[in-house]
């Protein structure tokens, strides 16, 4: 099991109002999925989720805007990427043709695709060089 801060609960925050517009509506959209089905790429995943508890997505009612709640820190974050090792955060095994599948019919050739938290690029580099390929 890999291990995280032991105290979580200080690193962790929630907002009441949208990063985007500031407007204090928002939509429940449901829980993070971890898992297959998922965009989480590695087995180790049930200890994150189980040591920093629950995310959700929510979506502002007034401009669309979606972010995860709670919000981690900056620091917890690059504590969690130090102590892991690089291959942790690899998507090794990961079928990504029904991912492509469904974005290729989308994208004119040449299109630019952002991909965030790209990490590695694994899914940039399995879209192949026929697009302008961005990842942060």
């Amino acid at each position: 099991m890999t291990s995280y801060p032991a105290s979580t609960s200080t690193l962790r925050f929630t907002t009441d109002r949208c990063p985007a517009c500031d407007h204090t509506e928002r939509l429940p959209l449901g829980p993070v999925r971890y898992g297959s089905n998922a965009l989480v790429a590695d087995s180790d995943a049930s200890d994150l989720v189980r040591q920093l508890g629950r995310i959700e997505l929510v979506e502002c009612a007034a401009c669309g805007f979606r972010w995860t709640d709670p919000q981690y820190s900056m620091e917890l974050v690059l504590a969690l990427y130090r102590q892991n090792e690089e291959t942790h955060w690899e998507a090794s095994g990961r079928d990504w043709s029904d991912h492509l599948e469904r974005l290729k019919p989308c994208l004119q050739p040449g299109a630019s695709v952002l991909d965030v938290g790209c990490y590695t690029g694994s899914f940039l580099h399995r879209l192949g060089s026929g697009y302008n390929r961005h990842g942060i």
